[in-house]
């Protein structure tokens, strides 16, 4: 198999991405790789993109407020398909 993430080797866009998805809820341990890959990529291919909230409630353990920002920095960071999109942290 090729170098790279799963994700850096989609070379096509999905039509939900380009056409619908608006809103992307994401919890839990947002933290390692795989997630962090996923998020580069929603953010890079979704053009219509206006929200993306990484949520971690109250009596969520599977993330630490030092990892979640840490996370918040990197995304940050991130190329956006979508002028709009904006990456928000819930602890709800």
């Amino acid at each position: 198999m090729p170098e790279g993430s799963y994700w850096d080797l989609r070379d096509h866009s999905f039509g939900c991405l380009t056409n619908c998805l608006r809103i992307v809820r994401m919890s839990g341990d947002v933290g390692k790789d795989h997630a962090v890959q996923l998020v580069q990529f929603l953010l890079r291919k979704t053009s219509v993109l206006q929200e993306h909230v990484v949520s971690a409630g109250p009596n969520d353990h599977s993330i630490s407020v030092e990892e979640l920002k840490e996370f918040s920095n990197k995304s940050s960071t991130f190329p956006r398909g979508s002028p709009r999109a904006v990456v928000l942290f819930s602890n709800k």
